[in-house]
């Protein structure tokens, strides 16, 4: 199947996005399922957004998913066979039955009425709204030139985008995992060849992957910092009212490593805050 074709259905990274953005989860055992399925299953973003609504449990949710896009493989077999039987009737000169399978779903609609607000002609999150003004307001509309036409799947295709800069913003890097990192990565990539104008948003992703070691490291700095200042409380009490030339050096001395410490955990916290200001 055409790649452009496949990308104007839910991918299993734009999946994992909708995840995170619904139910806060970056893993569940339920996922490998939902990998497995969601390539056949042809469902839009709007409809397995629908689906992670549905509930604030994770493991209800993706059951609910999975069974939905079992549902959906299903069909899309039962329209395979459909199609190969309208052709036989044809050449045999059968008029074939009317076409009733192009409905809009349900779980479309829910996910455009509930929970959502407006920005301009797009519905999203209510928690995601201020985001979107703030990407509209620095970036234009990133979608208007998108391949896709559908407002329920460009609403989504921008939920996507601002579930990441949500999480961007909230985490310190230390704390993100390089495959959370790789999955948003891989889902900028799906837009970008959407023609949804995220370079920017690719941009800020290289700069967090290149300091993401320095994150690391940053929290090992800060590991060190906590137990030099415990050590200095406690040899400042065991030096109190007595005289002890060498404890009260070891002190300077641990002082001064401190400072040293909290100056680098500063410039790199810098360094974060930079990166992490350059998101709407």
């Amino acid at each position: 199947m055409d790649r452009h074709i496949c990308l104007s259905y839910c991918t299993f990274s734009t999946f994992k996005q909708l995840a995170a953005n619904y139910l806060n989860i970056f893993n569940h055992d339920h996922f490998g399922r939902v990998e497995e399925l969601i390539e056949n299953a042809k469902a839009s973003p709007a409809e397995v957004a629908g689906e992670l609504m549905k509930s604030k449990d994770p493991e209800v949710c993706l059951e609910g998913l999975i069974a939905f896009l079992e549902s959906k493989v299903s069909q899309a077999r039962f329209q395979i066979t459909s199609i190969e039987d309208r052709r036989l009737e044809e050449k045999n000169g059968i008029r074939p039955k009317k076409d009733t399978e192009n409905e809009h779903s349900s779980n479309a609609t829910t996910f455009l009425a509930v929970g959502c607000d407006s920005v301009r002609e797009y519905r999203v999150k209510a928690d995601l709204a201020l985001i979107l003004k703030n990407v509209f307001l620095k970036h234009g509309n990133i979608v208007e030139n998108s391949s896709l036409n559908s407002m329920q799947c460009l609403s989504s295709l921008l939920e996507v985008v601002c579930g990441i800069i949500q999480r961007l913003q909230a985490v310190e890097f230390e704390e993100l995992t390089e495959v959370e990192l790789e999955s948003m990565i891989t889902s900028v990539r799906d837009l970008e060849y959407l023609k949804v104008e995220v370079g920017w948003l690719n941009k800020r992703l290289d700069e967090i992957t290149q300091a993401l070691p320095l994150a690391k490291h940053c929290s090992s700095l800060k590991e060190e910092r906590g137990k030099n200042l415990q050590d200095i409380e406690k040899m400042e009490k065991e030096v109190k009212g007595c005289e002890d030339e060498s404890k009260s050096l070891k002190i300077q001395e641990t002082k001064a490593r401190t400072e040293e410490l909290s100056e680098k955990i500063s410039s790199i916290e810098t360094k974060f805050n930079q990166i992490r200001d350059g998101l709407p």
